[in-house]
């Protein structure tokens, strides 16, 4: 790459899930070069209109935003505000706060089924560049192409609404 660093290419799901697990990792590296690091591949949610009181940087709070919505421990890898507190009046309630989850499946859910958040259900979610939807999710899930799709309804990439991209 042009960074200097390696693009692995796996040649099957269980290759990857195998290399996704700490101990292998570590096992991985430590063989391939005892400085190389494996960087997982992340997906950016910006959510919408989430109250005042929200602290992003506290894990405890990230803990148990996945508790409360049934998201697998970790699921959440950080948070933050989108524009800095300098930048909103002092009437201000809510802010956006951009959320990176470390699966597309984590991805696809919240997009789904909105979250809850400081006791608010927040259901209003904007696409950013690597989240996936109805219309490219077959390119990471093997042998999924969208009339397959066991999901009875498009997920919207713009809004995260139940209907086409291209209608919104």
């Amino acid at each position: 790459l042009g960074n200097g660093g390696v693009l692995l290419e796996l040649d099957s799901e269980e290759a990857a899930t195998w290399i996704n697990e700490a101990q292998h990792r570590i096992q991985f590296t430590t063989a391939l070069a005892p400085e190389a690091r494996i960087k997982t591949r992340l997906y950016p949610l910006m959510i919408q209109f989430v109250p005042l009181h929200f602290v992003p940087d506290r894990d405890n709070e990230l803990r148990h935003i996945e508790s409360t919505n049934r998201l697998p421990h970790g699921a959440i890898d950080r948070a933050k505000w989108l524009k800095p507190a300098n930048h909103h009046s002092p009437s201000q309630t809510c802010r956006h706060v951009l959320i990176t989850l470390n699966s597309a499946e984590t991805a696809n859910k919240v997009l789904t089924n909105g979250l809850i958040m400081v006791s608010a259900h927040v259901t209003r979610h904007m696409r950013l560049t690597t989240i996936l939807t109805e219309a490219d999710s077959y390119r990471a899930q093997k042998n999924h192409i969208s009339y397959a799709c066991p999901q009875e309804f498009n997920t919207c990439g713009t809004c995260g609404g139940r209907h086409k991209t291209s209608t919104c």
